[in-house]
């Protein structure tokens, strides 16, 4: 399952979309429950977002992201109830696409707080993708009610908003396999299915023996039985928190000591012109594709990579009618 994700290009598109949804930013009144945007969803008490359950009558929460944030900063929640605000807050912006996403309003709690897993993954230039046994549980700082979404220490559980507040338990380590069984064997299956959605726009490689390291911020609902994707990261920070530096240190050591192991050290020991092989898993390293969509087209010009440009560009413009513009 994935969370209903819109692009909206510019500040001027989220002013309509949040009109269509709620009335006019401008005036005090507000629109009818059920007056929601063709291309989007309204989610009632009989739809809960995201997880199946319980997220009050007439219920519709989102959160809005700018598309090149960092660090959480740039993160807001937005419903009926204050949505006027929030666009006053998103116009002094200077970016200006923006990303809108259904919001989990009953999520999986940490000690009664709404957290999300920050995990790591590879993903070769074949398409072979590897998801590691071991993540960090990022929670947020108050105990968790839906209620008051311009709370951000309530709703938004990046470390970067929380890790100044007092009490903060900084980035929990936790063994999948072992803490969440269940969960580790959905979130390998959504990380296939990541791999299988965008593998089409990765199709042209300079060389084999490329590859990406990723991380994936993963909420589950309140039942565990399900998990969603929030976002994947490029090069995600590898800096340990004070609270479980020592910990967090012999994890990212361990995580990153395999990675070289299977990605770098094999390349250095191939012959000129010798051909990378299949990538073998090492210490928590698990294979989520058994049969991995391999790359169409290897080329000796990067140049060529335009060709996974325009194919994602041509992509963009086929599913306009699912997109928010500007």
């Amino acid at each position: 399952p994935t969370l209903k994700t819109f692009i909206v290009r510019d500040k001027d598109g989220l002013r309509r979309w949040a009109r269509e949804r709620w009335g006019d930013p401008e005036s005090s009144e507000v629109a009818p429950a059920d007056n929601a945007s063709t291309t989007t969803n309204q989610v009632s008490g009989a739809q809960p977002v995201g997880d199946g359950g319980g997220a009050g009558e007439g219920s519709d929460w989102w959160m809005v992201k700018v598309s090149k944030g960092n660090g959480g900063s740039d993160i807001w929640v937005i419903n009926q109830q204050n949505f006027r605000a929030v666009l006053e807050d998103i116009s002094a912006v200077k970016e200006e696409e923006l990303v809108c996403q259904e919001y989990v309003a009953r999520p999986l709690l940490f000690h009664g707080r709404k957290f999300h897993f920050r995990c790591y993954a590879l993903l070769a230039a074949s398409m072979q993708g590897f998801f590691y046994d071991r993540a960090y549980i990022l929670a947020a700082t108050n105990q968790y009610r839906l209620e008051q979404p311009g709370d951000a220490m309530t709703h938004i559980s990046n470390m970067a908003v929380n890790k100044h507040m007092a009490g903060y338990p900084g980035q929990v380590p936790t063994h999948l396999p072992t803490d969440y069984p269940q969960l580790f064997e959905r979130m390998k299956e959504l990380y296939s299915e990541v791999i299988r959605v965008a593998s089409p726009f990765l199709a042209v490689q300079r060389s084999l023996s490329h590859f990406e390291f990723l991380g994936l911020d993963i909420m589950a609902d309140a039942d565990a039985s399900r998990v969603w994707l929030l976002e994947v990261n490029r090069l995600p920070g590898l800096q340990s928190s004070k609270s479980n530096q020592a910990e967090e240190d012999v994890t990212y050591n361990t995580m990153m000591s395999a990675a070289m192991e299977m990605l770098v050290y094999p390349v250095l020991k191939l012959q000129p012109g010798e051909p990378r092989g299949p990538v073998e898993p090492k210490g928590g390293w698990c294979p989520v594709n058994e049969e991995c969509p391999t790359p169409t087209q290897i080329v000796e010009d990067h140049q060529q990579g335009w060709k996974n440009v325009l194919k994602f560009a041509m992509f963009t413009k086929k599913v306009s009618s699912s997109v928010v513009f500007g």
